[in-house]
């Protein structure tokens, strides 16, 4: 069963109740190429991104980190101190994770270049590559105090955290 869960306003949906409902939708959202064509998304992902549309709340963001890599560590000690957080939930911020892997590893190269100490990265852009075509869920930690920012790649359904990277943001501050 496909639910949407954690936000009042996003009821769950028992699919295999009402297959034919998906099937409405994927007609729907194929009828209107132009649509799918600049937002860039097929209609099976737009649909699968709006299922899986939902809430992260602080807590639970903070046991999705559980693993013990330092950058995992960090990320969820900078939540517990109290870090601003953002899960994006828009349908159009499901990235296929290959895409990702491509950008990141081009901003891992950057950030050495230019000597900003980082957490996570290779292991980050590895993880990504593995994932292919895997939609990937889109997530952001920013920590103030010393200023740091974790940039979190979740699954489409936000129940697992499946990469996290963090970038010192001290050089920010002096340009």
């Amino acid at each position: 069963m496909i639910t949407r869960t954690s936000c009042p306003s996003t009821p769950a949906l028992g699919l295999e109740e009402d297959q034919g409902w998906l099937v409405r939708c994927l007609r729907a959202w194929s009828a209107r190429p132009s649509l799918s064509a600049r937002v860039g998304l097929s209609g099976t992902t737009w649909l699968y991104g709006w299922l899986y549309r939902r809430c992260v709340e602080r807590d639970e963001l903070i046991s999705l980190l559980a693993g013990e890599s330092p950058v995992n560590k960090a990320c969820r000690e900078a939540l517990e101190r109290g870090a601003s957080f953002r899960i994006w939930d828009d349908v159009d911020v499901l990235v296929p994770a290959n895409n990702l892997a491509s950008t990141y590893q081009a901003r891992e190269a950057i950030t050495s270049d230019r000597g900003i100490p980082t957490l996570g990265f290779a292991a980050a852009v590895e993880t990504l590559h593995a994932l292919g075509e895997q939609p990937v869920r889109l997530g952001g930690v920013t920590q103030l105090d010393p200023s740091y920012y974790f940039q979190l790649f979740l699954t489409a359904d936000a129940a697992s955290v499946l990469a996290c990277i963090g970038a010192d943001q001290k050089h920010q501050e002096q340009v």
